[in-house]
């Protein structure tokens, strides 16, 4: 970070003076005078056996220059130098270095003050840059390095341990729009265990990784959603816990924020799904259960019931067939608690299509539309008769032919359920 000033001064004590000057052998150069040496350096101020000894002056034409106090050729004390590129030095010298306390004046703007050792700023000091950025603490070797405090020139401010210049170690991270850190830095990252909370209100305690989520993890929103379980760069992913503000709660797997493979869904309606996810929605094989002990087994398509799948009912009934949209809708079969059953054509939740419906007191073979016998259809009964014919929403209307038990037939029009005449 700094010039070695004991080499540099070497190479210019090597310099031989401009003039000969001759002395008897055992005169020495003592008290004040000045000596302008090869090369154009000058040195003006006191002398002791032939050294620079006191205080004293040492210019050179680059325009460096050292004004202070020198011990055996050295500069050491107090002292001021100034560098060509306008950088300033004024503090105490030891040995030929800047050592003890001392502050740098440097030609982009920045200053410290503090403690030097062997030329580098070593030990506590302030280092102040042009945009008003500040590190108050322990240098090493010229580096941040140990406990301190940058405040920048944003309104951040970070308190805690440095190594090489950067943050390391654990450390606090404040900024003036509501953003705070605590715990573990890694090269100026996030890294290792820590508690950050956002400007938008959410906040995460748990592992980072290369400035982000990454591990085990609690992220909390504003709105109370918390996630309890694993992340990796900044994302849920992985086995976690979701807990919604009405209570509802995800117990799945994660991948990039959405829930995809296996899960649990405990909703606050007393709702219990268990199965497979894609992209956050029910999606492919599963059980929905309800708090009226209603059971559903199949297959899900983008958080409804669709394809093949069954239910069981609380008071007995079950369906065995097509869903479509949550409803039963294609090929299927309902079973009554009365033993009776339905096996045909769905649509929208009822039997529409071509169907047999079996009940305790007979049978229809036809069609149905909303749930009811519509068109053409066969019905017979327990007790033996048998109607052959047209219907309309559950009764014979048109053209049809009811066969008692006893033979007789009624072959005619019929309307609303009645005969009307005879064909």
């Amino acid at each position: 970070m700094f010039p070695s000033l004991n080499k540099y001064f070497e190479k210019l004590f090597q310099k031989k003076p401009s003039k000969r000057i001759s002395l008897d052998k055992e005169l020495m150069l003592d008290g004040h005078g000045s000596m302008t040496y090869t090369g154009g350096m000058c040195y003006e101020g006191e002398w002791k056996d032939g050294k620079w000894e006191g205080q004293g002056t040492l210019s050179y034409p680059g325009g460096l220059r050292y004004t202070g106090e020198w011990k055996n050729n050295k500069m050491d004390g107090e002292g001021i130098m100034t560098f060509p590129d306008g950088a300033q030095y004024s503090g105490q010298f030891k040995n030929g270095n800047f050592s003890g306390q001392g502050s740098m004046i440097f030609s982009s703007g920045k200053t410290y003050t503090g403690e030097w050792k062997d030329g580098e700023p070593n030990g506590h000091g302030t280092m102040t840059y042009p945009d008003h950025t500040k590190y108050i603490g322990h240098f090493k070797d010229g580096d941040f390095h140990g406990e301190g405090t940058v405040s920048f020139h944003d309104g951040r401010i970070y308190v805690g341990q440095f190594k090489n210049n950067l943050f390391n170690g654990q450390g606090t991270m404040s900024g003036n729009d509501s953003t705070h850190y605590f715990g573990a830095w890694k090269d100026n990252k996030k890294e290792g265990r820590g508690v950050l909370t956002l400007q938008d209100g959410r906040s995460y305690s748990g592992q980072f990784k290369n400035d982000e989520f990454s591990g085990e993890g609690t992220l909390t929103e504003p709105s109370g959603k918390k996630y309890v379980g694993q992340f990796k760069d900044g994302r849920k992913n992985g086995r976690g816990i979701l807990t919604m503000p009405d209570g509802t709660e995800y117990i799945c797997e994660w991948q990039d924020d959405l829930i995809n493979g296996k899960g649990i869904i405990k909703f606050s309606d007393g709702r219990i799904y268990e199965g497979q996810f894609k992209d956050d929605k029910m999606n492919g094989q599963g059980m929905l259960t309800f708090p009226d002990k209603r059971k559903y087994t199949g297959q899900f398509k983008d958080g409804v019931l669709e394809g093949h799948g069954s239910a069981k009912y609380p008071d007995g009934k079950t369906y065995v067939g097509q869903w479509k949209n949550g409803l039963f809708d294609g090929q299927g079969t309902i079973t009554y608690p009365d033993g009776g059953e339905y096996v045909g054509q769905f649509e929208n939740g009822l039997p529409n299509g071509q169907g047999t419906m079996t009940r305790p007191d007979g049978q229809y073979v036809g069609h149905f539309k909303n749930g009811k016998k519509h068109g053409q259809g066969t019905v017979t009964f327990a007790n033996g008769s048998k109607y052959v014919g047209q219907f309309k929403l559950d009764n014979y209307h048109g053209q049809g032919t009811l066969t008692l038990p006893t033979g007789e037939k009624y072959v005619g029009e019929w309307k609303d359920g009645k005969f009307i005449e005879i064909k």
